[in-house]
């Protein structure tokens, strides 16, 4: 991944980062469109990472037809 490409982490506390900035769900879709508008997004989470954090980041991006790319180890 390179630095202009949206990169979105989601820690084992559900906390979700943009980048290196910490950000809540809600403005989570108006900063990607704001920095990035039509990029795709790499989503990380941690393993620890609860199933219902991922889910509803990965939805919140579909709902805003925000183009996904899973990153895995």
């Amino acid at each position: 991944m390179t630095a202009d490409v949206p990169s979105v982490a989601i820690a084992k506390d559900g906390t979700i980062y943009l980048n290196t900035q910490q950000v809540n769900l809600i403005r989570l879709i108006d900063e990607i469109n704001r920095t990035a508008p039509k990029a795709a997004v790499y989503v990380r989470a941690d393993r620890r990472a609860t199933w219902a954090s991922v889910s509803q980041v990965i939805a919140a991006l579909n709902s805003a037809k925000i183009p996904i790319r899973i990153v895995t180890k």
